[in-house]
């Protein structure tokens, strides 16, 4: 029976006392289901109840044809919540999309499920369950909606999460978030009410922005809210860019707080919350906002190339992250100290001693040297390293020259001490630091947002009202000079000032930077830094400059009678020993700030001279509006049709916008001009009387060619110009007229297009190489006149200047590059150095060639072949102290002089390797079971013995020797100084053991397997094996590298990833210089390039063959002859490329005898251009209609199983292909209906004829036609081949001879 209560509104029966009745409870169900459907559907996109209401972040993976795309949850978000046919769909975990191939776009869409076969149900209608599939096609249907385009290539992939079609249901609080009835959403209109955006509709209705006809959807000046004006939103027709916010603070851990930021994204304008972020250790991270105002952040290895930004993001800061650094600080021994100075580091204290012997071994005692020079502080610097190292302080100290550089042990604030120093002469001993230990931490952030910049920026009275602060490249004139000045945001060096008041004294000592100097009523010294009071200034300069002893790390420079320091970090200047009022010292500051304005040193030419010039003058001027004003008057005369004027930026059109009433002055038309809008003027005086419109000073083309970014066509350019009104059409784009910069959001973005007005810093001409035989060169030539009889620019890649211009070509991807090839000089499997010192500069390989080295600049350009010796080949090589040492494979160790090379003997059968150690200042030889070290005055002394075939590895780590065997199992050995023992035996056999240290970390190679440790007392741990003989390994900025007897390998993230595989079995020697990584192989020197992007093209041409179809380029760099192109107004351009083709190419142009970008050649030995349908023949053919080309008779979808040929009456077309026997025809030659089985059959004469056996052909050998023709007297006879090999014959193989009784064969 019924209930008997029902609501009111949708009669809702309820059980309230009532029998349990199922009629009513299921039409209960259905009242509430049916309205509820009714009400979503009602309130979504075209009433189908299907949309998107809140979402998460998206991401996508490349994979090589296996990509994916995963939409994952936040904090605050769903991974999805929406509905589907009014059906809700809810996900808090991440939704995937899996396998997708490369070269592909996918449609990503999530579609209703219902499933209840497996172990669990999946319903969406019960539980809000989704599916997602990711579709070649669009599908069309409201079942499925559509979240998210990926598109792959062969190497990325990337997302377009708001694609057209996308359904998103949006409520009153997305843009009236605090539901007081006005807007708040600026991707409307911001501050206007509700009621206010509906009266608007029927300006724009739903007509969608990008697709105003300009023509019909007008809106005028008048109807216009104040923040709808484009003259009074001028900061916002610059698409995306920074309006304000402070840029975030760095931080001695990982987080930090980012203040709220103004940003306009893509012409939208965002406010961002404050928001706090922790980041992650050793990563660039980059921090974007979108067009909602979210936060993100993407991150990168460190120093590598900055990931692509989003369509609807700006990026706005790059924020480093580094991890934790032990705290540095150096002790310079300037002179030789006193007995008793002291040295204190915390709690240590480091006394010095007049004796070697008092300190040897000792912890708190330290030598001061045998003398006052050089030589005798090194050694002192060198004691005071070891008492540090022997010592209980927690610190490592390595000693370079005269300088103990010392780190503390625990990376982090901790070891901030402060090391102290306590002299009998003040400057003896000088000490820095320790400091800039920290822990993980923001160690910068960097600014990567961009203001806008005004196109017209206005005039200062003097150089002081120049603006504190300005935008990077913004240009501003200063009257009183007649200057142009340039705001530079380049970090500057520090500067400082030494200026002598009076005559120093002797014995006076300064500090300055890094090196303490003396002063001395003798001769100038520079090795004991002492500095000439007769020629004080520059005397000191000098040795600032030039000291070694140690480096001062600061330029100085006399300038009228001061000494100018600079320095790339800021140093105080300090008077240690003498009278101040001798001196006026300013110290080194200001490193690190930005530059600020500079002089462009060039003048204004603002001259109000009413008489002809042979110049060209630019004049501005700029007044504010007053209540009501109308009539404005220029400050100077203009020539007929030479004024622009623009309200608030804004180009004004003349009697559209105003009218001229007088050499000097315009009235606005009525509701064009309100209080406070800012009105400039700009004329131009054109040299030699000429007059034309300045906003035909361009550099323009007769069309727009995509090649010439930095050009109009030249009726676009009038038409921008002239026809259209920037301030009639506030919301519009210009449409395809040319290529802009970028998106016009409006049309006033037009005066703000470098493009239309500015004046580019470079012009750029693209074409692409033509297949020649011969290294390529090019020539570009710019003529105003079409016949190119007067040419204005003429630009040739072997004689163009830098300054003017510069070819380069598009090299793309060549891992590595050969730089040198010899079939002589092979190169042997020896370590090859880098430039270390000042005479040392280059890489070096030692060769198979007796007494050979081969060397290369770091570019890998210059390369030479150093003959040494005839005597023996060279086995290892190594720099020690600036000298290069050659390990032969006689046992003769040969190094360089001044004067050339000498050696000496060792009685070692063969050196196998070469070394440093103690701190690189010795150098140690491995011969097959012996070390030798060399002394300071060149003797060899043993140090090392053990019974090993061969020593083929030296390094020092953690003030150990490491020695490396081989030509048996790989073994190490460990030598303190005083014993050697064995390290590790690890028994595998190795031809080369090999060693590296990278990032703390000692490796060895043992035959195929690389090892490491960290660490004297750990233990070695296998890193990888390789699949061939590793002969090297070397790091190259800051990465891990090794070569094998086949390739080269890297290590990244914990993988080793294989970089080159040169094809053949040889040692690849690495070697890292600069920033450049070689590697030699047999007989061949290669360069590691990576992607080369693009390459300037030098003067002796490009190898076509390698770089055919590969885009060049030339850059025109020259201000004045791009000043000369915009002054033309309508140039004319052809290039070429010789000597094999030299043919000059025009670029698009109309006329008798000139080529039009409708025509083509068929190849470079065309003699005519045509249209293609001129340029096509047999099978292939133009569709005039689809203006297409295809081939003849072809189809859009001829169906599966087809063949496109020709049929049995010649007609080409698509055919089927036959499937079975029965679709065979006797007619087409194919063998289906012989007469029966068993028997043989013939096709003659379109019919089977049966073969009879034996019939035809020879019966008898004697036929044959290269045979006998007769068996006649030639019995017992065999058959032979004859003696021209050209038949068969009868004759005996052997014949007897009665004289000599024997059997002889017959030839």
């Amino acid at each position: 029976m019924p209930y008997s209560y029902h609501s009111s509104n949708f009669l809702l029966p309820a059980n309230i006392g009532d029998y349990f009745d199922p009629e009513e409870e299921k039409r209960l169900v259905d009242i509430i289901d049916r309205a509820l459907k009714e009400v979503l559907r009602y309130q979504t996109p075209g009433k189908q109840g299907t949309g998107i209401v809140q979402e998460g972040v998206y991401s996508c993976i490349f994979v090589n044809n296996d990509s994916y795309v995963e939409l994952s949850p936040t904090q605050s978000l769903p991974a999805v919540f929406g509905f589907i046919k009014s059906i809700p769909i809810y996900s808090s975990s991440t939704i995937k999309l899996w396998h997708l191939e490369n070269n592909r776009t996918y449609y990503l869409y999530l579609t209703l499920v219902e499933d209840r076969t497996g172990e669990e149900e999946l319903s969406s209608r019960r539980f809000g369950h989704v599916d997602a599939i990711a579709s070649l096609t669009q599908i069309n249907d409201n079942s499925y909606l559509l979240v998210a385009i990926a598109t792959t290539t062969s190497t990325s992939i990337s997302l377009v999460t708001n694609p057209e079609g996308k359904l998103v249901l949006y409520s009153v609080s997305d843009y009236d978030k605090d539901l007081d009835g006005v807007i708040d959403n600026t991707k409307l209109l911001d501050g206007q009410s509700l009621e206010y955006i509906l009266d608007r509709s029927h300006h724009i209705g739903f007509q969608d922005w990008e697709t105003i006809d300009t023509d019909v959807h007008k809106v005028s000046t008048g109807d216009l809210a104040p923040s709808e004006r484009v003259s009074l939103r001028l900061q916002e027709i610059f698409g995306s860019y920074s309006i304000s916010g402070d840029l975030p603070e760095t931080s001695s851990d990982l987080t930090h707080e980012i203040p709220s930021q103004v940003v306009s994204v893509n012409g939208i304008r965002i406010v961002t919350s404050k928001q706090t972020h922790r980041y992650v250790v050793e990563r660039d991270t980059y921090v974007e906002v979108d067009t909602d105002g979210l936060l993100y952040f993407t991150e990168a290895l460190r120093n590598q190339t900055p990931p692509d930004v989003a369509s609807d993001r700006y990026r706005l800061f790059k924020v480093i992250t580094e991890q934790a650094e032990s705290a540095t600080g150096k002790v310079i021994i300037q002179r030789q100290p006193s007995v008793g100075d002291e040295v204190k580091i915390g709690s240590w204290c480091y006394i010095a001693v007049s004796t070697e012997v008092e300190a040897l071994g000792s912890s708190d005692k330290f030598w001061i040297g045998d003398s006052d020079t050089s030589d005798g502080w090194n050694k002192c610097a060198f004691s005071l390293s070891q008492a540090i190292n022997n010592s209980a302080c927690p610190v490592k100290a390595v000693c370079s020259l005269n300088t103990v550089a010392i780190t503390y042990e625990t990376p982090g604030e901790i070891g901030n001490v402060e090391i102290e120093v306590e002299c009998t002469r003040v400057g003896d001993i000088t000490a820095f630091g320790l400091s800039d230990g920290h822990s993980d931490c923001i160690i910068e952030v960097v600014d990567l947002r961009k203001s806008a910049i005004p196109y017209w920026t206005f005039a200062v009275d003097t150089y002081d009202a120049l603006p504190s602060v300005g935008v990077d490249g913004e240009v501003k004139l200063v009257k009183e000079e007649n200057t142009l000045y340039r705001y530079s945001t380049d970090l500057k060096k520090g500067t400082g000032v030494i200026k002598f008041l009076d005559t120093p004294e002797h014995g006076d000592r300064l500090l300055v930077g890094e090196v303490v100097v003396t002063a001395t009523s003798g001769v100038s010294d520079i090795e004991l830094k002492e500095f000439s009071i007769q020629h004080s200034l520059s005397s000191l300069k000098d040795i600032i400059n030039f000291s070694t002893y140690p480096f001062s790390q600061v330029t100085a420079l006399v300038e009228d009678d001061s000494l100018i320091l600079s320095s790339d970090k800021n140093y105080e200047i300090k008077l240690l020993v003498g009278n101040e009022n001798n001196y006026y010292l300013s110290g080194i500051a200001g490193a690190d700030e930005k530059t600020g304005w500079i002089s462009l040193t060039l003048t204004s030419g603002i001259q109000l001279s009413e008489e002809e010039t042979t110049e060209d003058y630019i004049f501005s001027d700029t007044q504010i509006a007053a209540s009501g004003q109308s009539l404005f008057y220029t400050p100077f005369p203009y020539r007929d049709n030479s004024l622009l004027v623009f309200n608030n930026g804004v180009y004004q059109t003349k009697d559209v916008d105003y009218e001229e009433i007088s050499p000097s002055g315009i009235s606005f038309y009525a509701g064009e001009v309100e209080e406070g809008d800012r009105i400039s003027f700009v004329t131009a005086i054109l040299g030699g009387g000429i007059s034309k419109y300045l906003k035909d000073y361009s550099f323009v083309t007769v069309y727009k060619y995509t090649d010439l970014p930095n050009a109009l066509d030249l009726e676009t350019h009038h038409v921008l110009h002239d026809e259209i009104n920037h301030d009639i059409v506030p919301i519009s784009d210009p449409g395809d007229k040319y290529s802009h910069t970028g998106e016009y959001k409006i049309l006033s973005d037009h005066i703000y297009d470098d493009i239309a007005h500015g004046l580019a810093e470079s012009i750029t001409f693209r074409w692409k190489i033509i297949n020649g035989t011969t290294a390529e060169k090019f020539a570009l030539q710019i003529s105003t006149i079409p016949d190119f009889s007067d040419i204005l620019g003429d630009y040739d890649s072997s004689t163009v200047t830098d300054d003017i211009g510069i070819f380069e070509y598009y090299a793309g991807e060549i891992p590595w590059a050969l730089k040198y090839s010899s079939s002589y000089y092979s190169l042997s499997d020896a370590c090859s150095i880098s430039g270390l010192g000042v005479d040392i500069d280059g890489v070096y390989y030692t060769t198979t060639s007796d007494g050979c080295l081969i060397k290369s600049d770091e570019s890998g350009n210059s390369i030479s072949v150093i003959d040494i010796t005839h005597e023996t080949r060279f086995c290892a090589i190594t720099v020690c102290s600036n000298t290069i040492y050659l390990g032969g494979f006689n046992g003769d160790l040969y190094y360089s002089t001044d004067v050339g090379w000498e050696y000496v003997q060792t009685n070692a059968a063969r050196i196998y390797s070469l070394g440093v150690w103690r701190d690189g200042t010795r150098l140690v030889i491995g011969g097959d079971g012996e070390v030798y070290e060399r002394e300071e005055d060149g003797t060899l002394t043993k140090i090392v013995d053990i019974p090993v075939f061969a020593i083929t590895g030296l390094i020092e780590y953690g003030g150990v020797l490491f020695i490396g065997a081989a030509g048996g199992n790989g073994k190490v050995y460990r030598y303190d100084g005083g014993n050697v023992v064995l390290d590790y035996d690890f028994e595998y056999y190795s031809n080369s053991t090999k060693f590296c240290i990278f990032e703390g970390k000692l490796y060895v190679s043992i035959g195929r397997k690389l090892y490491y440790k960290e660490g004297l007392t750990s233990t070695w741990t296998l890193a990888k094996q390789f699949t061939y003989e590793i002969r090297s390994i070397v790091v190259h900025e800051g990465v891990l590298y090794v070569g094998t007897t086949r390739g080269v390998y890297y290590l990244s993230d914990g993988d080793w990833i294989e970089d080159y595989d040169f094809g053949s079995y040889d040692a690849v020697i690495l070697a890292s210089y600069g920033e450049s990584l070689f590697a030699g192989h047999d007989e061949k020197i290669y360069l590691r390039h990576g992607n080369l992007g693009w390459v300037k093209v030098p003067a002796t041409g490009v190898d076509s063959t390698v770089f055919n179809g590969r885009e060049v380029r030339f850059t025109l760099k020259s201000i004045e002859e791009i000043r000369a192109l915009k002054k033309a107004g309508l140039v004319y351009l052809r290039y070429k490329q010789y000597p094999t083709d030299d043919v000059w190419y025009y670029y698009p142009l109309t006329g008798a005898g000139m080529l039009t970008d409708e025509k083509v050649k068929a190849d470079s030995g065309d003699p005519t251009t045509g249209y293609l349908n001129a340029k096509v023949q047999n099978s292939i053919t133009v569709d005039t209609s689809a203006h297409k080309l295809q081939l003849v008779n072809d189809s859009i979808s001829p169906g599966a199983s087809k063949y496109y040929g020709t049929n049995s009456g010649g007609t080409k077309g698509f055919f089927n292909l036959p499937t079975k026997v029965s679709d065979l025809t006797n007619d087409l030659g194919f063998i289906t209906d012989a007469p029966s089985d068993n028997k043989l059959y013939g096709r003659k004469n379109a019919s089977w004829q049966e073969i009879s056996n034996g019939g035809g052909g020879v019966s008898t050998f004697l036929e044959l036609t290269d045979t006998p023709s007769s068996y006649t007297d030639e019995k017992y006879k065999i058959t032979r081949v004859n003696s021209d090999e050209t038949a068969i014959v009868f004759g005996s193989l052997a014949e007897y001879d009665s004289d000599e009784g024997t059997l002889e064969f017959v030839i």
